[in-house]
């Protein structure tokens, strides 16, 4: 149940009609903080049993909260699936504490199950290490009494080990299975299969005569007014659609699919609902028509090949690609009317889908993107004809798009260059030429204009300067000439001391350094101040 393989079924493995089939109850008690990442495994074991539910199905989950009580917690108070997210959103808000006794907490959940009697099927799991007290046998008594089994689960590590003898009494005593293991990841697959038990109330084991429904499909033709033999069990489904339908129970509330088949995507999709031979179609095998039923319905189902009378074929043009389909009879006349649809696999593996349209007696042809690089996969089914007699069949095909379109091009386009050297002025060149290709001679000399009003504009700005600078300045050339004269003199002279200024200098140095000298009287001549040197 909603599983991918439901998808493509032609019928609803969910009953969804409003006949009244009997209800399975399942009660999950949960008690793992006993193992690592117990709060983890306990939500997950009770997501998987649910999952494995109906929407009519009965589901109730509890666990142990520590406020000091010895009843249970109902973090799904039992009631039907409907919505299973928010069953889910339930148990992921599970109680985790430690249980201390089984029986308030089994109790509660075998008294909500012995209060549901729509519930053909009354299940209770209980998933503990079994170190809390074992329940009372007035308990065990009630729900024999009530039909309720009970499976058990025994996991648990550290300083507690597994009361293995009480996890398999509860089991046997209640007519339930006993589970025990160290590999956590296999959890989940036993919860799936203990729900399961509740979903046999899907499972209807009573003998009656199926008939061929009356649309007559091709699976089953040639058996209209045969009477099939009796079978004596079946799985309650819905069909998806009424013309899906070829064999059916007659109820009350309508026909039950037995033999449903249908046509998905490009592929056919067949259900039976019963069988199990030796138990509920004993007959069914010595039937004469058992061998013509299977093998048409094998040969409906077959995926049939394309026939020689189709022609496809597959281009790209300017990133457009084109997929043409040529259709004639043996005789060649063509055959017109088919419905051609498909699928289209890009490079990106995205696909979209594709429907061929006629453009001619016997032509079909449907245009796509083929900008992308890369390999594309079509498939594609025909219909010719009406109602199930129509015949059918499939096309694949396809085409790659290496790179652009240019490199496609093994040989230079002479024409195109040949113009553009004519248009241009210029000359074909011949590959042993190659040389040439840089040769400027009897070229036209190249002329090439430069604006100079910078240039003008920066001596306009000086000669500005010197006009104003003439005209504000009054000087007269006379006494310019004379301070002119009169500097290259000086540069040339440069600066000579006197030799009396030298002289002075030299005799003040002199009477220092005697007065400076020991032994020499204790007078100390004074001397006036050095005259300075002069310069001119």
């Amino acid at each position: 149940m909603n599983t991918p393989i439901e998808d493509v079924m032609p019928v609803s493995f969910d009953v969804k009609s409003k006949k009244q089939i009997p209800k399975g109850a399942l009660v999950l008690v949960m008690h793992g903080c006993e193992i690592p990442q117990g709060n983890y495994w306990a939500e997950r074991v009770a997501v998987a049993a649910v999952k494995t539910l109906s929407s009519r199905d009965l589901i109730g989950v509890m666990s142990y909260d520590w406020d000091g009580a010895d009843q249970g917690y109902w973090d799904v108070p039992l009631g039907p699936v409907g919505d299973k997210v928010r069953v889910i959103r339930g148990i992921k808000a599970l109680k985790h504490g430690d249980l201390p006794d089984l029986d308030p907490i089994m109790r509660q959940g075998a008294q909500a199950l012995a209060n549901r009697p729509d519930a053909a099927a009354k299940h209770m799991i209980v998933l503990s290490d079994f170190d809390p007290r074992a329940p009372q046998n007035d308990l065990i008594d009630f729900m024999k009494r009530n039909r309720i089994t009970c499976s058990t689960v025994a996991i648990g590590f550290g300083a507690h080990p597994i009361d293995v003898n009480k996890a398999r009494w509860i089991a046997s005593s209640t007519g339930g299975k006993y589970y025990s293991t160290k590999d956590y990841s296999k959890l989940p697959r036993i919860f799936i299969k203990e729900a399961q038990i509740v979903r046999r109330s899907l499972i209807q084991e009573v003998p009656f005569s199926p008939k061929i429904a009356s649309l007559l499909p091709s699976t089953v033709q040639g058996l209209a007014g045969q009477a099939l033999p009796p079978l004596s069990g079946y799985v309650l489904t819905t069909a998806k659609r009424p013309d899906v339908l070829a064999i059916v129970r007659d109820t009350e509330d309508g026909p039950d699919p037995i033999l449903a088949q249908w046509r998905v995507g490009l592929g056919k999709a067949v259900a039976f609902t019963s069988g199990w031979w030796p138990r509920w179609g004993a007959e069914w095998p010595r039937w004469p028509g058992f061998s013509k039923l299977w093998g048409q319905i094998a040969r409906w189902a077959t995926r049939q090949s394309a026939s020689a009378a189709f022609d496809v074929a597959t281009s790209v043009s300017g990133g457009v690609g084109t997929i043409r389909v040529s259709a004639k009879e043996a005789d060649t006349r063509s055959i017109d009317f088919m419905t051609i649809e498909g699928t289209l696999v890009n490079p990106d593996n995205e696909t979209a889908p594709l429907r061929l349209t006629q453009v001619g007696p016997g032509q079909y042809e449907v245009k796509f993107d083929a900008r992308d690089a890369g390999s594309y996969v079509v498939n594609l089914a025909y219909r010719m004809g009406q109602g199930d007699d129509a015949a059918t069949g499939t096309l694949q095909t396809g085409l790659s798009v290496a790179f652009s379109p240019e490199f496609r091009e093994l040989a230079a386009d002479e024409a195109l260059l040949r113009e553009l050297a004519d248009r241009t002025g210029g000359s074909l060149l011949e590959p042993v030429q190659a040389g040439r290709t840089f040769d400027i001679s009897g070229l036209p000399p190249a002329e090439t204009r430069q604006t100079i009003w910078e240039a003008l504009v920066r001596w306009m700005l000086l000669l500005f300067i010197l006009d104003v600078a003439v005209r504000r300045v009054a000087v007269r050339p006379i006494e310019l000439a004379r301070k002119l004269r009169r500097f290259i003199a000086e540069m040339g002279r440069g600066r000579v001391a006197r030799p009396e200024a030298v002289l002075s200098t030299l005799k003040g140095a002199r009477e220092r350094l005697r007065s400076d000298m020991p032994g020499q009287g204790g007078s100390e001549t004074q001397a006036g101040p050095a005259p300075t040197a002069r310069y001119t």
